[in-house]
């Protein structure tokens, strides 16, 4: 019996052929591999893709649609912050030297206004109302580098090739910032008791040139002033 389990058993080769991509045993030249990969590549087919893409970047776009204007009025902004970190950054001390130390802990409330004002007003407006794309042309004309025109709806590419200025486009980050409700809107820095305010001033029809000098930095009269909370 021992000796018949220790007897011989037969064994056939069978071939089972190869099971996915193998190299030689020897280092891989990876750049020659990158190299034979990319010339498998349809590049010209890409770089269509990716020309049509860009050239439809501005319809792709979000469309925001608000109400428009019945009643101008002015919405008084406070645009203060409150830190949710805490800022470092240099600070002198008192041999002359400057340290990297704590400059506002969190929780502090700042109000940008009270270190830089800016000069320009911004007038947001729908580029799909002809009458309020006509007042953005027309305050372009009227105060140039002094306004920024700030399309919510429409093709910001489109309009600005048509009048060779830059034309900005309202995102969720604008929107989420600033309380714009109805169109078009004019914000500007308030003067006087609302010196550290932004005025967001809602433009009735019929619109003009005027209109917007009157209201650059928000109505100074009583009716219809209005106060913003923080969104």
């Amino acid at each position: 019996m021992i000796l018949g389990l220790a007897a011989p058993v037969t064994a056939s080769a069978v071939n089972l052929g190869i099971q996915g991509r193998v190299w030689p045993i020897a280092e891989i030249n990876i750049l020659k591999l990158l190299v034979e990969s990319a010339t498998q590549v349809n590049w010209h087919h890409v770089q269509q893709g990716l020309l049509k893409k860009a050239e439809n970047w501005g319809s792709q776009l979000p469309q925001w649609n608000f109400p428009e204007v019945s009643q101008t009025k002015t919405v008084w902004f406070n645009p203060s912050i409150s830190l949710v970190k805490p800022v470092y950054g240099p600070k002198k001390s008192r041999n002359g030297n400057y340290e990297w130390a704590l400059l506002y802990p969190a929780g502090t409330t700042v109000n940008p206004l009270q270190y830089e004002r800016p000069p320009t007003d911004m007038l947001f407006f729908n580029g799909t109302v002809p009458a309020q794309v006509d007042l953005a042309k027309q305050a372009l004309k009227a105060f140039g580098a002094s306004i920024y025109i700030v399309e919510t709806a429409g093709n910001p590419e489109n309009l600005a090739k048509s009048l060779d200025v830059p034309v900005y486009y309202a995102n969720k980050g604008i929107l989420a910032r600033f309380p714009i409700r109805k169109l078009p809107t004019l914000m500007g820095v308030g003067t006087g008791p609302h010196e550290y305010d932004l005025a967001l001033t809602e433009l009735a029809p019929p619109f003009s040139v005027k209109q917007l000098q009157a209201y650059w930095n928000g109505m100074t009269v009583a009716p219809g002033v209005q106060h913003a909370q923080k969104p």
